[in-house]
């Protein structure tokens, strides 16, 4: 959701690839499509094979977003501001969330998973990161560690939990290792979803689709656009409490 930064040796964004097709805003606005889908189906879908094609389709949209919040913590000129927006956001994210999802604003009614949005999961990934690089911590690695844990146990009651802090953090670290970022990352969703298989329902089959991601990400061509002419910046921040009003709108018209 912030501007992007080229790491030097990182493939993933590498501008000069001429194989490279997109640019930070067409991947954004490939995951705003992708959320639309996932939350119509939720909405709206009652034809299961429908249901499960805009699902997947739908899952598509945090692994996006957790790349370009790790990315962008390093790009962003001014780092409170950025927390500040995503905090802002999250808190104006989680009354609509809320209302489609429960048809209530007040959380743990009905279960402990997915009581707020994810942009609370993105801001404690961004947190996580700004731990891990700050310099007055580099003597207190047990100290460290643990504010790192606290973060994605803060991460815990939002949609996709702990896994966003953790991905945020594959893709943040390690930025010269193009393979070790998939590696790590198939490795944590295929956890996540065996997980959650075994622990809650066989419905989070459908995280493995997370993974169909990774060809999208690694024709990132490391340009902001590919045009200057249209800065979406804030079409990224305020489409997602403004879509989910909509939709709990369109729900609350229909008998």
């Amino acid at each position: 959701m912030e501007n992007l930064i080229n790491f030097n040796d990182n493939k993933f964004n590498n501008s000069e690839n001429s194989k490279a097709k997109f640019s930070a805003t067409s991947l954004k606005l490939i995951a705003l499509i992708a959320m639309t889908f996932d939350h119509v189906a939720t909405t709206f879908i009652t034809n299961k094979v429908l249901y499960v094609v805009f699902r997947c389709i739908g899952k598509l949209t945090a692994p996006i977003f957790w790349f370009f919040i790790a990315q962008g913590f390093y790009k962003s000129r001014n780092i409170k501001k950025y927390f500040f927006r995503l905090l802002v956001f999250a808190i104006i994210s989680h009354f609509p969330y809320m209302l489609l999802s429960y048809n209530n604003i007040i959380p743990f009614k009905h279960s402990v998973l997915n009581q707020t949005s994810v942009l609370w999961g993105l801001l404690c990934g961004l947190v996580l990161l700004w731990i891990w690089n700050n310099k007055t911590l580099i003597n207190f690695k047990f100290i460290k560690i643990t504010l790192c844990l606290f973060c994605c146990v803060a991460a815990f009651w939002a949609d996709w939990g702990m896994l966003s802090p953790i991905v945020i953090w594959i893709f943040g670290t390690n930025n010269h290792k193009k393979y070790t970022h998939i590696y790590l990352f198939i490795f944590v969703i295929t956890l996540h979803c065996i997980f959650y298989i075994f622990l809650f329902d066989l419905g989070y089959i459908l995280h493995f689709a997370t993974l169909f991601v990774l060809p999208l990400i690694l024709q990132y061509s490391g340009l902001k656009s590919n045009s200057q002419k249209f800065n979406l910046k804030w079409l990224f921040y305020l489409y997602y409490p403004l879509h989910l009003y909509l939709l709990y709108f369109i729900k609350w018209l229909i008998p």
